[in-house]
This record gives C-alpha cells, structure tokens and sequence, in this order.
C-alpha cells in the first residue's frame, strides 16, 4: 500500500496524506499502526468482524432433534416443530428451529413466511366494503363505485 509506505517515512504530515488517499485520519493512523506491529503490507489489511465463538448458540443435540424431528414429520414447518419441541420441555424460538431447517438444506426460503395479500388477484375491500381491483383504483375510480 501507498499510503503506509509514505507515512511510515515520515516526510510527509498525515492529515495531507489521508486527504490524498481520500480516507480518515483515524483510518490513517490505524492501518500505520497495523503495518508497524505487523512488520509487513499484508498486517495492514482488513481484519474479519465476525466474532470468534457464538456464545447463545443452539447446542449441537438440540439441532440434531430438530432435524430428527423434520425428518420424521416433514410436512411440519418450524411453528408446529417448536411446539412439539416445547412439550418435551426444550423452549427453542420458531425463528431459531425455522434458521436450522434453512442450514441443513430441509425448508426452502420462502417457506414459513406467511405473506397476506389485500384479497384475490389484486383486489382490495374500499372503505364502503366493496372490492376493487388495482386498474379501477388507477383509472376509472368514479365509474367503479
């Protein structure tokens, strides 16, 4: 990187170089410090986020019950699961059993999200109870009612 090698030489001032290489002072001394505990341009490079370990994980049996569990029911979505698991004294969230179903490949993505429309084929009830359709609402809306 162009930047660390120049502002590790020390002529020039780095408020100068970090307008240059359009980044933030803070970013500047940052990645300076990265190359002088590093010792080499590669130190400098962005670290990962993520973090080490997952503490609130659900626990490897729990999942293994739940695939058992779609495995053997597997017309049953996360909800019905999740309770099923909830009577067997395990309090598991259906977010969480409908993610675990997600990894292992056992729900597609659109499965579990419920999605409600306004009513069939585009229509939705007026105020006066009637059901309109989305061409009547955007042209004729006097002569519809």
């Amino acid at each position: 990187m162009k930047f660390v090698i120049r502002a590790s030489s020390g002529r020039e001032g780095m408020k100068g170089l970090c307008e240059e290489f359009g980044i933030s002072r803070p970013t500047g001394y940052l990645w300076l410090a990265r190359y002088r505990e590093g010792g080499r341009l590669d130190a400098v490079a962005e670290k990962s986020r993520r973090p080490h370990d997952s503490p609130h994980k659900t626990q490897v049996a729990k999942e293994q019950r739940i695939i058992a569990l779609r495995e053997q029911y597997p017309d049953w979505g996360a909800a019905k699961l999740a309770e099923l698991l909830k009577r067997e004294k395990v309090e598991i969230p259906r977010i969480t059993v409908h993610r675990i179903l997600l990894r292992n490949g056992l729900v597609r993505e659109r499965d579990g999200i419920a999605r409600r429309s306004g009513g069939l084929n585009g229509q939705r009830r007026m105020s006066s109870g009637k059901w309109t359709s989305k061409e009547c609402r955007r042209s004729e809306r006097d002569a519809c009612r």
